[in-house]
């Protein structure tokens, strides 16, 4: 009876492993894909349960901008300020992959009865000038050429796609704003708390845009947060912020 019984509990842990390995492989396909997809511009916002407390990223006009010089090169140099006025926070729990040496940003949004379900949106990466960790692709700064009418023409220059440490700088809202609730820039949870909103000041690194062999003349700057659509949020219309500047001699201004 011992030895069926043995035999018996042998066969359930081989068959409980061989599950545990294919639930594994079935997530590590799924990350690799979404990779690949965002990577080719196929992966599309999927829909999403209306009991979820979703966030809401606003990118804001940028209250710093002015020109700098260095040697022979020019640029730009600007604040980037994104805030959330959603139903509920950005929250980012980071899942260390060291086979693939790799840190996954899964997106944590809470439901209203209390849970809350993961998304993967990206991943953390340890950005070496600022020492603390980034949420990557979070941000995109772009100056355009006007056509004749004042319509968007070409992108004369860009930061690419930058990365971020996610946190609550400021209050934005106070109406909605509760106690700040992220506070480090750690690869184990970074957010935006509902009413807050985060700042980066146009001195720190990474803050610029090289316009090197622009002419002066009018032109239009573009701030967009999520520039991928991989974070749910509430809606996607109100992540870019577009504005006209005129570049004369030293100077950079803002204009209607």
């Amino acid at each position: 009876m011992k030895k069926i019984i043995f035999i018996i509990v042998a066969i359930l842990l081989l068959f409980l492993f061989i599950i545990i390995g294919f639930l594994g492989q079935n997530q590590n396909d799924s990350i690799s894909s979404v990779k690949a997809r965002k990577e080719q511009g196929l992966l599309q916002p999927s829909p999403l349960d209306p009991d979820l407390l979703l966030p809401d990223l606003i990118i804001l006009e940028p209250e710093q901008l002015y020109l700098q010089f260095v040697g022979d090169r020019k640029k730009i140099r600007f604040s980037t300020s994104f805030a959330n006025i959603g139903q509920g926070p950005l929250e980012l729990q980071g899942d260390a992959d060291i086979e693939r040496n790799v840190t996954h940003a899964l997106q944590r949004v809470y439901v209203k009865d209390g849970f809350f379900e993961e998304f993967l949106v990206g991943e953390f990466v340890l950005h070496p000038e600022h020492d603390h960790w980034h949420f990557n692709d979070i941000t995109l700064f772009e100056l355009w050429s006007l056509k004749d009418d004042g319509q968007l023409d070409e992108v004369l220059a860009t930061t690419n796609k930058t990365s971020f440490c996610i946190q609550d700088w400021e209050v934005y809202n106070p109406k909605q704003a509760a106690e700040q609730a992220y506070k480090q820039c750690i690869a184990g949870r970074q957010g935006i708390s509902v009413g807050w909103a985060d700042v980066y000041t146009a001195e720190i690194e990474g803050q610029e845009l090289d316009i090197t062999g622009v002419a002066d003349g009018r032109y239009a700057i573009r701030l967009t947060i999520d520039p991928d659509n991989l974070i749910r949020e509430v809606n996607d219309d109100n992540n870019t912020y577009t504005g006209y500047v005129v570049i004369e001699d030293l100077l950079i201004r803002k204009v209607n």
